[in-house]
């Protein structure tokens, strides 16, 4: 008879674990208590013990030092610093080879999706420690208010980075992140110091980018880095990046301009299949549908075609339609009335939800004058159950929704054109001429994108060459 297998006795596994648990706590690792967070270091050594709790009088001061010498313009001299020719023998000097490829590999892990928040957190954090070495920059939260998740050593940096950072990074064109910045998102807000454990997953950011950020977090609260020539090598890189961006751009632009002046024959086909080409190059091709509906609506736009109101600008990228208040990823609205709608669909998902969220959204607001609908691409896939919800928002509130391709959207908007007396080539080349400017960054007033555009328009170049 099979008795089946044979365990060990508990005594046994009890000791396996304690011997286990044993070993584990031999090596370096985080401790997580009620009230205070413990980084061990290895054979169990304590290297760190942060309470949490109510901001100390002594964090309040040092976050009023660095409030105090960011208002006298503390960053803006050092991000003019870094253009100087001579910041290359401070940084070569003062870092070692090691040191400056592992900045290197945190600004490498920027991609035209994300990793941006990486660099930012990076510069805020090289910030604090140039001006106030003795904040502990791995102490993210700092509050003085009792219901506030706060260490007592810490600070906010989510205020310091949306107040002096991300405006000037921004302004400069160094580092096109949110207005909001890096703490828009948990990725960075969780209620763990910035060690080598720090689980949370940052959203876009290379693996071995995070690593190297926080083997530099570890290195400047060790002494080991050098905070004031890491930032300005940072600041260096991100000058350089942008240099060979406006480059680039300008070349492209360039080139835009004798591919104009050689197409004797230019259509709304032609031009919609280069877009189209370009979608194909990217991994971001439901962004570049945005910006190329977008784009033909800024075209219309200027030669003066009533749209029936005015073209909102472009929204940022995975700005929710809900949290925001607006229906489609590009508008027009006659004052505050939303008039005209279009929501960009790359590879058709399930419309079912959107258009329950849309009908809630026209109850709410009570529209009944709104020309709106989705605009898909590559093709239209059919869902009977969509087509009946549709039916109904017209029966309900006499709102007509559109689903249409790419293709059969342009159409619509030539034959609008058309009326208004311009010619085919006019709108070909000015959606062109919208398109190909708003990736080179040359409509921030139309078109505000705020992802790295460098990939985008080199592939845009490669088709206009």
């Amino acid at each position: 008879m099979n008795e089946g297998p044979e365990f060990p006795e508990m005594p046994e596994v009890q000791r396996r674990a304690d011997t286990d648990a044993e070993e584990l706590r031999s090596q370096s690792h985080l401790e997580v208590y009620e009230k205070y967070f413990v980084l061990t270091g290895q054979a169990g050594r304590v290297a760190n013990i942060w309470a949490q709790g109510k901001q100390s009088k002594e964090a309040q001061a040092r976050y009023k030092k660095l409030q105090e010498t960011l208002n006298n313009g503390f960053f803006i001299r050092k991000i003019e610093e870094a253009q100087s020719p001579e910041v290359s023998l401070i940084t070569e000097t003062k870092l070692s080879t090691k040191q400056r490829k592992a900045i290197e590999e945190i600004l490498s892990s920027v991609t035209d999706q994300a990793g941006r928040a990486l660099v930012d957190i990076l510069v805020l954090q090289l910030v604090i420690k140039t001006i106030c070495p003795e904040q502990d920059i791995r102490l993210h939260k700092g509050s003085s208010n009792n219901n506030a998740f706060s260490w007592a050593e810490g600070i906010s940096m989510r205020l310091l980075d949306g107040n002096y950072i991300v405006p000037l990074l921004r302004h400069y064109d160094l580092l096109r992140i949110n207005k909001d910045g890096a703490y828009m998102t948990r990725s960075f807000a969780e209620n763990y110091p910035y060690t080598l454990f720090y689980k949370a997953e940052i959203r876009g950011a290379k693996r071995q980018g995070k690593q190297r950020w926080l083997e530099v977090v570890d290195d400047l609260e060790n002494g080991k880095l050098d905070a004031e020539a890491a930032l300005l090598y940072v600041l260096q890189l991100l000058w350089s990046y942008s240099d060979a961006f406006n480059a680039l751009a300008q070349k492209t632009l360039d080139t835009f301009e004798t591919w104009i002046q050689n197409s004797d024959s230019l259509s709304l086909a032609r031009v919609t299949g280069l877009i189209k080409q370009h979608f194909e190059k990217s991994e971001t091709k439901a962004r570049l549908l945005e910006v190329a509906i977008h784009a033909l609506l800024q075209a219309q736009d200027e030669l003066v075609i009533d749209l029936g109101g005015r073209l909102k600008p472009l929204m940022p990228m995975r700005t929710g339609n809900k949290k925001h208040g607006n229906i489609g990823d590009v508008e027009v609205l006659a004052g505050d009335l939303i008039v005209e709608a279009w929501d960009a669909k790359y590879d058709q998902p399930y419309l079912g939800d959107a258009i329950d969220e849309l009908a809630e959204k026209i109850r709410l607001l009570h529209i009944s004058d709104l020309q709106s609908g989705y605009i898909l691409y590559p093709i239209r896939k059919v869902y009977l159950e969509v087509e009946r919800k549709i039916d109904e928002i017209e029966e309900e509130f006499g709102v007509k929704v559109r689903i249409l391709t790419l293709d059969e959207w342009v159409h619509e908007q030539f034959l609008r054109s058309q009326i208004a007396g311009i010619t085919e080539r006019e709108l070909a080349e000015g959606w062109l001429r919208a398109y190909t400017e708003s990736l080179c960054l040359r409509r921030r007033d139309k078109a505000p994108i705020d992802e790295p555009t460098f990939i985008w328009i080199e592939s845009l170049l490669s088709i206009l060459t």
